[in-house]
C-alpha cells in the first residue's frame, strides 16, 4: 500500500470515528500521523471528496467533512448499504444483500465501526454459505434499533419475522421508513420500547449498546433466546471484550468468533443447548 492510499484510509477512518471535523481540524491529524509535506494531505482529501466517499457539510458558518452516504458501501463479503436514489451496480454480483439506508439522524447509517461489525458477524452468521448456520430462523430482535439497519439485514439474511425496539420514538420512526423503503413492512416489526415489547422467543438476537447495558440485559436475552440460537453483541470496546465474554459465557452461551475495528468490538455467541458452566474455546 503506497503512503497516499494510507493516508486516504486514515483519513477516513478519523472521520468515521469523529464523524464531523474541519479541513484545518484534518489537517492537523494527519500531519501529526504523517509528517509529510501538506500538499499530499489536500490532494487526498480531494480525491476522497471527488470519488463521494467524503462530502462538506456546513454548520453555523462553518464546513465539516463528513463520511457521504450518496454513493453505495459495501460493508461485508455480501452485505452493500445503498441510499435511497444510488443504488448498487449490478455488476455487484448476483449475491449482494443490499440494505437501503435513508441518513437521519437516528444511530446505525453503517458508518460507524460498531455498525459495521455487527454487520460482518450477521453475514458471518447467517449467509448461506456460513459455517454452523441455523437450519430455521424464524424470529429475531434487533435491541436498541435505531435506523433498523441490523434488523432490516435479518430479515434480508432469512429469518422470518423480526421485531426492532428502541426506547427513542425518534429513531423508532426513522427504522419504520426504512423498513418501508426495503419493503419489509410484513417481516419487521418496529416497536417503541425495551425488549419485554416483544413476547416471542428468538433464533437470533442483535444488540448494538455500551458495555453497562449489554451487562444489564444478559438475563433477559438469555431467557428471550431458543437453544442454538445467534447472538450478536457490538458497541464494546476492546478492553471491555473480556468482561462481556465472561459474563456471558458463564451461563448461557459459547463464543464464537469476535472482530475488531478502531479499538471497537463485536462478538458472535450462540447459545449453549444445556445451561451451565461454559468455556470460551477459540
Amino acid at each position: 500500500m503506497s503512503v497516499f492510499q494510507e493516508i486516504r484510509n486514515w483519513i477516513l477512518d478519523r472521520i468515521r470515528t469523529d464523524h464531523r471535523l474541519t479541513s484545518h481540524e484534518l489537517a492537523l491529524r494527519c500531519k501529526r500521523a504523517f509528517p509529510l509535506s501538506s500538499d499530499i494531505y489536500r490532494r487526498a482529501i480531494f480525491d476522497l471528496l471527488s470519488r463521494g466517499e467524503l462530502k462538506f457539510t456546513y454548520l453555523h458558518g462553518c464546513s465539516f467533512l463528513e463520511i457521504s452516504h450518496d454513493r453505495p458501501v459495501r460493508i461485508s463479503d455480501h452485505i452493500w448499504i445503498q441510499p435511497p436514489r444510488n443504488p448498487v451496480a449490478a455488476s455487484a454480483g448476483t449475491d449482494v444483500i443490499a440494505i437501503t439506508i435513508a441518513p437521519g439522524a437516528a444511530f446505525g447509517l453503517g458508518d460507524h465501526a460498531t455498525t459495521r461489525l455487527a454487520l460482518c458477524l450477521l453475514d458471518s452468521a447467517l449467509s448461506p454459505d456460513a459455517r454452523n448456520r441455523p437450519h430455521c430462523m424464524s424470529t429475531g430482535l434487533d435491541i436498541g434499533t435505531g435506523s433498523g439497519i441490523l434488523a432490516i439485514a435479518m430479515a434480508m439474511m432469512g429469518v422470518d419475522h423480526v421485531a426492532a425496539v428502541d426506547t427513542d420514538s425518534c429513531a423508532a420512526y426513522e427504522a419504520s421508513e426504512n423498513v418501508r423503503l426495503n419493503q419489509l413492512e410484513d417481516r419487521i416489526d418496529v416497536r417503541v420500547g425495551g425488549m419485554d415489547t416483544w413476547g416471542r422467543l428468538c433464533d437470533c438476537v442483535t444488540a448494538n449498546l455500551r458495555l453497562p447495558t449489554l451487562l444489564r440485559l444478559r438475563d433477559s436475552i438469555v431467557r428471550i433466546m431458543r437453544p442454538g440460537g445467534k447472538l450478536i453483541l457490538s458497541g464494546i470496546k476492546s478492553m471491555e471484550v473480556d468482561s462481556v465474554l465472561s459474563s456471558y459465557t458463564r451461563i448461557a452461551f459459547e463464543w464464537e468468533r469476535s472482530q475488531t475495528q478502531d479499538d471497537w468490538s463485536a462478538v458472535l455467541l450462540q447459545k449453549r443447548f444445556s445451561e451451565g458452566c461454559g468455556r470460551r474455546s477459540g
